[in-house]
């Protein structure tokens, strides 16, 4: 069996500050940081694969932060996407960002059955901030994908 996998977007969603509401928003020495999509924004997509992306620049200090793709299913009680180890953010949750590199990231969770992800009501990333400094956080955006598989014939094609 061929999979093929696109990115046929239903409409980007900005994710929202926990802080205040906004679409964007500073991380300051080692706090924590959510974006979350809004609510009802998933509500239509089916498919639960996403591809979520954020940029950051350094305000002061050394930009050194943790970032964590999460799921929830009732909004309120949130887990990893994948659950599964790893700090490059390639088919794993963690993403670690040391004195801005990399400055942006697009996380993408399929839901494939390999790994946890799948489809949710919520989706936020989790900025984790260590060290001393102040890093803004901007361009937090989800993409609903679809998946196109399709399935050989008995030609193998």
């Amino acid at each position: 069996m061929l999979t093929l996998t696109t990115a046929m977007s239903y409409g980007q969603i900005s994710l929202i500050s926990s802080i205040d509401g906004t679409r964007s928003d500073t991380l300051s020495n080692a706090g924590t940081l959510y974006f979350t999509t809004p609510i009802s924004a998933l509500l239509s997509e089916k498919t639960g694969s996403y591809r979520v992306q954020y940029a950051s620049t350094n305000v002061s200090g050394t930009s050194t932060f943790k970032v964590i793709l999460q799921g929830s299913i009732d909004g309120v009680n949130f887990t990893n996407m994948h659950q599964v180890a790893g700090t490059t953010g390639v088919n794993c949750d963690t993403l670690q960002v040391t004195a801005l590199a990399p400055a942006n990231w697009i996380f993408r969770a399929y839901g494939n059955g390999t790994t946890n992800a799948g489809r949710v009501k919520v989706v936020r990333l989790a900025f984790i901030g260590t060290g001393t400094q102040k890093t803004y956080i901007y361009n937090v955006q989800l993409i609903p994908s679809i998946l196109i598989i399709k399935k050989k014939n008995s030609n193998g094609f």
